[in-house]
This record gives structure tokens, C-alpha cells and sequence, in this order.
């Protein structure tokens, strides 16, 4: 559910529009104008030949019009890009950390009194039984979101993957997460189940 907007977070979404806009209007402007001096080019070469210099100065400038507003617009689209990717990447964070909020909380509440570090049963059935099917499966859920932010979308910088990648190494190196990986691994893409099996191998061999 999304909070509602106060005073102070409707001006600053009119303060994001307003660039845009100025922007908007800029261009409307110079494709007018290169409309304005294509036209009267049309009626003057259609008038006395005693015009022709105003029909090359028209041109001319008909010409010069086009050209900045074609640099303009590319400029543009590389704004709007760059602002979409930032925007995107905001949602990202925003998102994963919403999802490691849940987690955590999950983790202190459902599971209390369970041991992560003692052995885990060693049948598959005890195993999806046990309490701690549940976090681990939420867990993995949310860690494979922030692989394909990473990884796929490229949405999340260095800093926050290296951070991520600290906590699922430490996650999935308790003995219970071990066993009840190779039992679900399956479940996943295999390129995500790969980046898992490397971190346990990276954590075990230190």
C-alpha cells in the first residue's frame, strides 16, 4: 500500500515536472518554428522571383532551425533515458530493501528458538517439514530477485550487490540452508542456482 502524499511530497513531484515541461515546450517551439520558416519558404518561391534572396535567407535559416532542434531532441531522449534508469534504479533499492525488511523480521519472530548452526535432519521430508523451509524459501525468493536486478537488469551498483552478495554467502553457509539448498535448487534458474552453489563453495573453501 502506498502511503499517502503530503504537502512536501507533492512539490517535490511538481519540482520533477517542471524541467520536463520547460523542456516540452522548448521543442514544441523549435518545430513550430522550422514549420513557420518551411512554409514561408513554400510561398515565397511560389511569389516574384525578386524574393529569391529572402527564400535563401529563409532557407538558410529554416535550415539552421532544424538542424539545433534535431540536436535537441537527441539530447532529449538521452535526458529522459538517463532519468528513467535513475528512477528505475531507485524502485530497485526501494523494493529489495522492503523485501530484506520482511526477511529479517521473519527471521526474528518465526524462528526463535531454532538452531541455523546445528545439523538438519537428514531426510528430505524432515527437512521441507522443519520451520525454517519456510524463511529459507522466502529468503531465496528475495535473493534471486537482487540477482536479476543485478545481474539481468543491471539496476544495482557495486557497493549494494558486494553488501547482498555478504549477506547470501553468510545465509546460505549455515548447515539447515546447505542441506535444504541442494533439495530445492532444482526450483530455480539455472544460472541463479549456479551463483549459490558458488558462494557456498567460496565461504568453504575459506
Amino acid at each position: 500500500m502506498k502511503s499517502p502524499q503530503t504537502n512536501g511530497s507533492r512539490k517535490t513531484n511538481f519540482r520533477k515536472y517542471q524541467p520536463r515541461t520547460g523542456v516540452t515546450i522548448f521543442l514544441v517551439t523549435i518545430v513550430g518554428s522550422a514549420l513557420g520558416l518551411l512554409a514561408g519558404i513554400v510561398i515565397a518561391r511560389g511569389a516574384d522571383k525578386s524574393y529569391e534572396g529572402l527564400v535563401d535567407g529563409i532557407t538558410a535559416a529554416a535550415e539552421a532551425v532544424i538542424a539545433v532542434g534535431g540536436i535537441t531532441l537527441v539530447w532529449f531522449f538521452l535526458w529522459e533515458g538517463a532519468q528513467l534508469t535513475k528512477t528505475m534504479r531507485s524502485s530497485a533499492y526501494s523494493d529489495i530493501n522492503d523485501r530484506f525488511m520482511d526477511l529479517s523480521k521473519a527471521m526474528l519472530e518465526g524462528c526463535e528458538h531454532r538452531d541455523w548452526f546445528t545439523e538438519p535432519p537428514g531426510d528430505d521430508q524432515s527437512l521441507s517439514r522443519d520451520s525454517r523451509a519456510y524463511l529459507c524459501d522466502m529468503a531465496f525468493t528475495a535473493f534471486e530477485e537482487v540477482y536479476y536486478h543485478r545481474i539481468e537488469f543491471q539496476l544495482l551498483d557495486d557497493e549494494n550487490w558486494e553488501s547482498w552478495l555478504r549477506s547470501i554467502k553468510s545465509f546460505v553457509n549455515r548447515p539447515y540452508v546447505r542441506q535444504y539448498w541442494r533439495m530445492v535448487r532444482l526450483q530455480y534458474s539455472a544460472s541463479f542456482a549456479a551463483e549459490i552453489d558458488k558462494a557456498i563453495m567460496v565461504k568453504s573453501d575459506h
